[in-house]
């Protein structure tokens, strides 16, 4: 042995030990004999450099002992209150060991050794063994390793632990080379990462370097409120991901799930359940092809053929879903088919749907179908509450199946229980004759109304009538609808309106409150009232203040009742009628419209036409479309110039005729009478013409033919057929009667104070003029009845007959003044003569002067004279019809004749 004293002080220390021959117990070492204590002492030996506060050498057992010690060895560094150096210069440390082993590691014992020949470092009183460097800490009861810590092996309450997890276990072994640390027999694990995983497990390797774990031959898992069992399991700390196989079983929130398959491969917190996933909680079980549990969210995702139900047997498959075990909350999504709710007789399908299971709340999205015994909805949202029957649907429609009634809305709410609904936006209900349309409806079975808020329409599918309002109030109980706004319905012939409805939807008859209308398209009219009464499709009846009205007519009564079978308005009360263009106007005590025949038929007509005319008949008949009026029994018709009476007229405004049937009587400004049959006058013009008519003027002249037309305001009339005429001609002298006859003569009258008197004769066609014993006859003949002047140019006859003579005399062109008693020939005439005795004397002459009041005729130009007795010429003559004696001027020439 060498050995080197350093100083003077540790020297004499030995020599007085020695000396002393010192002895002590210690505790630990027993009693020492025969040994050499030295303090402070600095102790080479072995490739061991110690240093201590104090060594003590056993001389007899050749060991050294030292206490406050620090060994070092190579690299390896290790200190303790007591340290045991034995022969075989294995170095033993008792009691606050910390130590180095120049690799990294640092060393805290109570109970250490190391074997330099065998390179091991062993504890059997526990051992922490930490590497900042690598953030290790290796500990144990039993420790077993090299001064490298190339492997190290642990038993008995073995941890190993770094910043990111502590492992625990019955044996534990590192292995540096490896990055490697062992577990086995009641291993438990703990990342010590946030949300990190925790573990119980038979066998576990534990990855430093990849920061990773694996449990074999069974584990129970626990990740944060999820617990995982299984055989296998393999952990990334580092990731926080895992994964395990061969059918584990996760429980969470009281829940069992077996799988084939656990895994968590990304970052989320979140877990993949692999394989055939079957769950229950004992009430609500569920199974899918794959499973996603996200733990935050307490949330399980289901994909494939999915399929939830609970004890009660409501059942819900898709392809996708998503379950919170906190809410029991189930909502489903689907790749390709529906998703489908089902329980008794309901079933629902839908691409999403969403289920509480605690609420029995039902939610389905994104286009649904949902059916029962009672109901068949399809929309795009729709959510029932099963426990309040209560329920909810967006853009969809609820089918009736009992009444075929279909419902349509934006959003439906609707209880079973109470047999309520309200619908809101885009409103639409189909029932077997119509549809109804709004954007808001109420139908409250729980308190005996149903309620339209807003605008309406409702449209009758088979004939396309329309029906519209606004806040419409519906009894249950009374089968009754009520209304205070502006009520309309309408088809393609008419159009009905009021403010204030009462509607019996049993008996169809309904009440109008007020500010009716109703417009018969088919017969462009209009009919108002202040209240009405009216039966669906059977009648209508206005009262007060009615006015019905047409494109051109307007009438005004009390009450008008529509029988919309027969298609006849009856107005049974006093009536006010008028054109529109006030060509009409006038009182009915009663009336009808037949709108078949398009006519107004009214009773005790009393009224006034626009050219001032008063009319009055017992019956008035108005063509609606024609707008022709007829008149029947006891008519007249009067105005400032005439009057007329008649039994039958018709009245036609646009030609402004009247048309009198039958026998007429006309009376022309109060001077004038005409009677006459079929008598037709133009109001506007005056032009008249008839029938069988007799016109006497106040002058006691009259007239009558069997047709007649003319004009009233020019006082021109044409008489046809069969005429006759009855006038005074007056002279300064006397009156002479004046009677016309013929087949058609035209007569004008002017007026004569206020009086009417024939002006002017044009006959023709054997026109007679008979004044006094003297007639005119003539095939066309001009008489000037207040000049007297007469001319007649074709086939002309005058004659004339007293006691003695009877005169005849023929000329195509006359020309005189009756007034004046002459008559003027200036063509060839012919006179004959025949007297009270027969005799009959000739007269011809190339022209002729007639002079009845000189009673002579006067021929010129080759004058002949003849009768029984001789033949006269003469230049001129001049035959006295009194006296039948001749003047014989010029030339003249006489021949008798012989027997």
């Amino acid at each position: 042995m060498n050995k080197k004293i350093k100083n003077s002080i540790l020297f004499v220390g030995i020599i007085l030990l020695g000396y002393l021959n010192y002895y002590k117990e210690e505790d630990g070492f027993g009693i020492i004999d025969n040994v050499i204590e030295t303090t402070n002492v600095v102790y080479d030996t072995s490739g061991y450099h110690i240093e201590a506060e104090k060594q003590i050498d056993d001389m007899d057992l050749d060991t050294t002992k030292f206490k406050k010690a620090t060994a070092k060895y190579e690299n390896m560094t290790l200190s303790g209150d007591k340290v045991f150096l034995d022969a075989g210069k294995n170095i033993f440390l008792e009691e606050n060991i910390v130590g180095n082993n120049g690799e990294g590691w640092e060393i805290f014992s109570d109970a250490l050794s190391y074997n330099q020949y065998k390179d091991l470092l062993t504890s059997d009183k526990g051992m922490k063994a930490v590497n900042k460097e690598e953030g290790i800490t290796l500990e144990g009861k039993e420790v077993v390793t090299n001064k490298n810590f190339d492997n190290v092996d642990i038993s008995k309450n073995v941890t190993m632990s770094n910043e990111k997890v502590k492992i625990q276990g019955d044996t534990g072994k590192y292995q540096k080379n490896k990055n490697l640390f062992t577990v086995n027999g009641n291993g438990k694990f703990e990342s010590l990462e946030e949300n990190g995983f925790k573990g119980e497990f038979n066998q576990g390797k534990y990855f430093l370097n990849k920061d990773t774990v694996e449990f074999r031959n069974g584990y129970t898992g626990y990740f944060q409120d999820a617990v995982i069992k299984g055989k296998n399991l393999d952990y990334n700390n580092k990731k926080q991901t895992f994964i395990t196989r061969n059918n584990p079983v996760i429980y969470v929130d009281g829940y069992t799930i077996n799988s084939q398959e656990i895994k968590k491969t990304r970052p989320e917190n979140e877990v993949d359940i692999v394989g055939q996933v079957i769950g229950t909680n004992g009430d609500i079980s569920f199974k899918g092809d794959y499973g996603v549990y996200k733990i935050d969210e307490k949330i399980l995702y289901l994909d494939g053929d999915v399929e939830i139900t609970n004890s009660k047997g409501e059942k819900l498959r898709g392809e996708l879903a998503r379950y919170n075990f906190e809410t029991k909350v189930a909502d489903f999504s689907n790749k390709n088919k529906n998703v489908e709710y089902s329980f008794q007789d309901r079933k629902a399908y839908s691409k999403k749907l969403v289920y509480d299971f605690n609420k029995e709340n039902l939610v389905l999205n994104d286009g649904y179908t949902f059916e029962d015994s009672k109901y068949r909805s399809v929309g795009k949202n729709m959510e029932y509450d099963n426990t309040s029957k209560i329920g909810n649907i967006k853009n969809g429609q609820i089918l009736v199946k009992a009444t075929k009634e279909l419902i349509k809305a934006d959003d439906i709410n609707f209880d079973t229980i109470k047999k309520d609904y309200k619908a809101f936006g885009n409103v639409n209900i189909e029932r077997a004759n119509d549809i109804l349309t709004t954007n808001q409806i109420e139908y409250l079975t729980s308190m005996d109304k149903g309620n339209i808020p807003n605008e309406f329409v409702i449209k009758n599918k088979l004939d396309g009538s329309l029906t519209k309002g606004r806040n419409l109030v519906y009894t249950i109980s009374k089968n009754q609808i009520t209304t205070e706004e502006i009520f309309t319905y309408e088809n393609k012939n008419s159009y009905v309106s009021g403010k204030g409805m009462v509607y019996d939807l049993g008996t169809e008859i309904g009440n109008l409150l007020s500010e009716v209308k109703y417009e018969d398209r088919k017969n462009n009219s209009v009919v108002t009232g202040d209240k009405g009464e009216f039966k669906k499709d059977t009648y209508l009846k206005l009262k007060n203040n009615v006015k019905l009205v047409t494109k051109s007519e307007e009438l005004l009564t009390t009450e008008a009742n529509y029988d919309f079978k027969t298609d006849v308005v009856n107005l049974p009360n006093q009536i006010d009628f008028r054109n529109l263009d006030n060509s009409f106007v006038g009182k009915l005590e009663k009336g009808k419209i037949l709108n078949s025949k398009k006519l107004f038929v009214g009773q005790k007509f009393s009224g006034v036409s626009s050219k001032k005319e008063n009319i009055i008949s017992d019956v008035f008949e108005y063509g609606l479309d024609t707008k022709l009026v007829k008149l029947r029994n006891n008519i007249n018709i009067t105005n400032e110039d005439s009057k007329i009476k008649a039994n039958e007229v018709l009245y036609d405004n646009k030609k402004n005729t009247i048309f009198a049937v039958g026998n007429v009587k006309i009376n022309y400004q109060a001077n004038m009478n005409m009677t006459g049959e079929n008598i037709l006058l133009n109001t506007l013009t005056k032009d008249i013409s008839g029938e069988k008519v007799f016109m006497k003027t106040d002058k006691n002249e009259n007239i009558s033919s069997d047709k007649f037309k003319g004009n009233l305001d020019k006082m021109t009339f044409n008489f046809l057929r069969n005429v006759k005429g009855s006038f005074i001609t007056k002279t300064e002298d006397s009156s002479l009667p004046t009677n016309l006859t013929g087949n058609d003569i035209t007569i004008t009258m002017i007026k004569d104070k206020n009086s009417n008197k024939v002006h002017r004769v044009i006959g023709k066609k054997g026109t007679v003029i008979t004044r006094g014993t003297q007639s005119i006859k003539s095939d066309d003949i001009i008489y000037n009845f207040l000049k007297g002047t007469v001319v007649a140019n074709r086939n002309n006859k005058i004659y004339s007959e007293d006691e003695e003579n009877k005169v005849t005399i023929l000329g195509n062109k006359i020309e005189g003044n009756l007034n004046e008693e002459k008559l003027y020939f200036n063509s060839k005439v012919t006179m004959e003569n025949i007297n009270n005795k027969n005799e009959k004397t000739t007269l011809v002459g190339d022209k002729g002067v007639l002079d009845n009041n000189a009673q002579t005729v006067q021929l010129t130009g080759n004058v002949k004279m003849e009768n029984e007795q001789f033949i006269f010429n003469a230049d001129r003559m001049i035959y006295n019809k009194n006296t039948q004696k001749v003047k014989a001027y010029g030339n003249t020439k006489i021949d008798y004749k012989i027997k």
